[in-house]
């Protein structure tokens, strides 16, 4: 779903894949990556696409962080 820009608030801005990966503990941009393509994680498609650029709203990428970290994860046994 793309937003209306003429909506967007500064109280949720919109976040360049740069600020993404720096708001979640400064990742490189190959993991960014794989967390997009994993789709165990689900993370969100952009909210925004300008100039072939993606954003996303600071609020979405905070409803992700705490359905994809919160939600608990079934470790491998080893051996």
């Amino acid at each position: 779903m793309l937003i209306d820009s003429r909506k967007v608030c500064d109280t949720d801005p919109l976040l360049s894949a740069r600020s993404v990966r720096e708001e979640n503990g400064g990742i490189s941009k190959g993991t960014f990556i794989r967390w997009r393509k994993n789709e165990a994680l689900a993370f969100p498609e952009p909210d925004a696409v300008i100039n072939g650029r993606n954003y996303w709203l600071r609020s979405t990428i905070k409803a992700w962080r705490a359905r994809a970290f919160e939600a608990p994860h079934r470790r491998r046994e080893v051996g």
